[in-house]
């Protein structure tokens, strides 16, 4: 993972553009057997328009945060396609798990393709209480 420091995510990708972006992403995960799910306005579009929202400048999707370190350590296979994952300084937050044990945690990537943003992996943990946060 690269550390992000001055990315524009505002880009000048159409919603063909992302859609393909996130065909591509969602191919890998289905690839290697990971549950996503789609957020924001990602899932906002499929629902509303059945299509990325127009205006929209990437792709917003979900994972566990047991799955990560896969995912990530697989991630490394798309880098010859131009993919990377980056992350934004300062967004490292510290959590106490159900176990009560400290671990530092951060809340989304950036998914770029040629050092441009394209989408966002949210990481969430699945909690006692069946609910994920």
């Amino acid at each position: 993972l690269e550390l992000l420091c001055n990315l524009d995510i505002k880009n000048e990708l159409n919603s063909d553009d992302i859609y393909k972006h996130l065909s591509f992403i969602t191919d890998f995960l289905n690839d290697i057997n990971i549950k996503y799910w789609l957020m924001y306005g990602t899932l906002l579009g499929c629902i509303r328009e059945s299509n990325i929202i127009e205006y929209d400048y990437d792709f917003d999707i979900g994972i566990f945060y047991e799955d990560k370190d896969y995912v990530f350590n697989q991630f490394e296979k798309l880098n010859k396609f131009g993919y990377s994952l980056e992350y934004a300084k300062g967004c490292l937050y510290n959590i106490e798990n159900i176990k009560n044990t400290i671990f530092d945690w951060r809340v989304s990537y950036k998914i770029c393709f040629n050092k441009i943003a394209v989408g966002d992996i949210y990481i969430y943990i699945r909690c006692e209480d069946n609910y994920i946060r």
